[in-house]
């Protein structure tokens, strides 16, 4: 957004129509402050990854431990006796080459719980696996970690970064010292005005650049800069 004044912000984009044979919507927006910091903070790109990370391994743990539950999977100890007690029937009932051959085909079938596990994690959590490694794929191969996030879905959905997409979107999270305290809840701390048009329209375009120039945006950032309550109720005689 580029500064126009003191706490004074603009901006002007386009978004893809929904009607795809018509043009882009034109937004001109504007960002009205009290002060020149703004209220928001920019998410980039290297904190978006590590959230995104963690939001997929909360997934894949999710699944994992429903799968512990359904197989009952044995510890490391119950593994090593239930092979020993398997062997020990074996060489209980046969002898000689009999015995040899029954071992090696409990070896060849014999797979341990956490294998059986680790096999079913990997076919019920394959989309998540599959997202882990776009987004570590990125983080390790992308230069530039701090540039803003463009992303407008959840981790799970995360097809790749939508830098010049249109109607890409910027992640962003408030900033608490932005805001003052004890302030009446019905005043406002910033305020957003927005102008979308058909920018094949021409008026339409001439309409917002009017509403640009005309717009009191300092009238209202001073009115954001007062402290006193909107209305005070009439003082009783």
């Amino acid at each position: 957004m580029e500064q126009k004044d003191s706490g004074i912000y603009s901006t002007r984009w386009e978004r893809a129509n929904e009607d795809s044979t018509r043009k882009p919507k034109g937004i001109n927006s504007w960002l009205i402050c009290f002060s020149d910091s703004l209220p928001y903070a920019f998410v980039d790109r290297r904190e978006y990854f590590e959230e995104a990370l963690m939001e997929l391994d909360a997934s894949k743990d999710s699944i994992k431990q429903e799968i512990r539950v359904e197989t009952h999977g044995k510890n490391a100890q119950q593994e090593e006796a239930y092979i020993k007690s398997e062997l020990q029937a074996i060489a209980n009932s046969f002898t000689g080459n009999n015995r040899l051959q029954r071992e090696r085909d409990f070896w060849l079938i014999y797979k341990p719980d956490s294998a059986f596990e680790e096999d079913t994690l990997n076919a019920r959590a394959a989309l998540i696996i599959e997202k882990t490694n776009l987004i570590k794929g990125l983080q390790e191969s992308l230069k530039n970690l701090y540039k803003p996030a463009f992303v407008s879905g959840p981790a799970i959905a995360f097809e790749g970064l939508e830098d010049g997409l249109p109607g890409a979107r910027m992640l962003y999270r408030l900033r608490p010292g932005y805001f003052r305290k004890n302030m009446q809840p019905e005043r406002p701390q910033f305020l957003v005005l927005s102008w979308q048009y058909d920018s094949g329209n021409v008026d339409a375009a001439k309409i917002g650049e009017t509403i640009g120039k005309e717009l009191d945006l300092i009238s209202l950032r001073d009115v954001l800069r007062q402290t006193r309550p909107f209305y005070s109720a009439p003082k009783k005689r």
